[in-house]
């Protein structure tokens, strides 16, 4: 069932026997056998000194709980992702999530006791589209590599579409950045993290910029009219000559920016966030869609919202997991209906089980985006993939996403 996990690392850790060879049984019946188990915190950090990927963990547990399991797996170099269980109260579970969360972990999920089959099912989904994700720990990226890979093209795009919940139409697709160089491929993060930590972040983006808008003109030669959304934080668009770069950028090559939508990625407030201010409503007036991005993250994202000329919403997908009470589906609720009120189109992130999906529905969002819609992918599979939906209308729905040439 879950083809690329064959050699995953799996650690349950549970003060009963019975309750740790279930979910052993489970996992093995999933193609996962590398599995382990620990009856406290204490055997399980004996386990996770020789690695693991993912941790099943339950809450409630002598000599060694699972809250202080988690603080000792926070100072891990290459902590496991987590899935918590627990008998206990969902509050005190949710919050628990909340610890692990602001400690740097990455939760995948939360198991309510007696065990439900299909939340465990959306937990190992979540790890395996995070595995094709590469969303791993990794060291960090030289700003002379960086500088060296700019300079020879080691910047390369994937473009992951947003589908309309109810037609399954593509509303349009954001440009992900991808990197490979002669040492190898880096993350994302390794690679925007060095442009943050140096003077070459400009550099980044506008070769990041010509990219996307070189595929867009590729795509729209073959016939396919797709808007492509681009990253940018607050800190770039405050930097002096950023608007007019991204406008000549798209001009050059005889695009008008109404095919490209400027996604805010940054939920913090600015130094000067008139500079912010005044760069976002210039592109607006140029005619470039602006989306907020991660709504739901940041301490400052209502006033970001109240701010912001944006017309789209993109929802965090720490939104959409679920609980045994669907407390999840309350928040995401919440925020789908004040972007529906303030005339925003609005987007469920990360969506990557059919439970996320139908939730996404339900709440009322427009697009969704995430791994069970479609994965990213080249400029080149991005037309192959659309025009095998051209020639299929059945493929146009959420529900067949998975039959997609990828």
């Amino acid at each position: 069932m879950f083809h690329h996990l064959g050699a995953t690392r799996v650690l349950v850790v549970d003060d009963d026997p019975l309750h740790v060879e279930l979910i052993r049984l489970i996992l093995n019946e999933c193609g996962i056998t590398n599995t382990y188990g620990a009856k406290n915190g204490a055997a399980a950090l004996a386990i996770l000194a020789n690695g693991i990927d993912l941790l099943i963990c339950d809450l409630n547990m002598p000599e060694m709980n699972g809250i202080e399991l988690l603080a000792r797996i926070a100072n891990l170099q290459c902590p496991p992702k987590i899935v918590l269980a627990s008998g206990a109260d969902t509050r005190i579970l949710e919050s628990a999530r909340h610890f692990a969360q602001a400690s740097r972990l990455t939760v995948l999920g939360t198991l309510v006791k007696p065990l439900n089959l299909n939340h465990l099912d959306d937990a190992l989904l979540r790890f395996e589209a995070a595995r094709l994700r590469h969303d791993i720990a990794s060291p960090a990226i030289s700003p002379t590599r960086l500088a060296h890979g700019i300079r020879d093209n080691a910047v390369n795009l994937e473009y992951q579409p947003k589908l309309d919940l109810v037609s399954g139409k593509v509303a349009g697709v954001e440009a992900l950045l991808r990197w490979r160089d002669e040492l190898g491929p880096a993350s994302p993060k390794q690679v925007l993290d060095a442009a943050e930590s140096s003077d070459i972040g400009e550099r980044l983006t506008v070769s990041i910029l010509q990219k996307a808008v070189s595929d867009r003109t590729l795509l729209a030669e073959q016939g396919f009219d797709v808007n492509i959304a681009v990253n940018m934080s607050l800190p770039e668009l405050s930097r002096c000559g950023a608007v007019e770069t991204l406008r000549e950028i798209v001009e050059a090559q005889g695009c008008s920016p109404s095919n490209f939508t400027v996604e805010v990625t940054e939920t913090y407030l600015v130094d000067d966030m008139s500079k912010a201010l005044e760069a976002i409503l210039r592109l607006r007036m140029h005619g470039f869609r602006i989306s907020l991005d991660d709504y739901g993250t940041g301490t400052s994202t209502m006033q970001m919202l109240h701010m912001i000329p944006s017309s789209e919403l993109k929802i965090d997908r720490s939104f959409l997991e679920l609980t045994s009470q669907s407390k999840a589906c309350v928040f995401l609720a919440s925020a789908a209906a004040l972007g529906l009120r303030l005339g925003q189109t609005v987007v469920a992130e990360g969506i990557e089980t059919e439970a996320e999906l139908q939730v996404a529905r339900a709440c009322g969002c427009h697009l969704g985006q995430g791994y069970l819609l479609a994965r990213p992918m080249t400029r080149e599979h991005l037309a192959t993939w659309l025009s095998h939906r051209e020639k299929d209308p059945a493929l146009c729905t959420p529900e067949r996403a998975r039959d997609r040439f990828q």
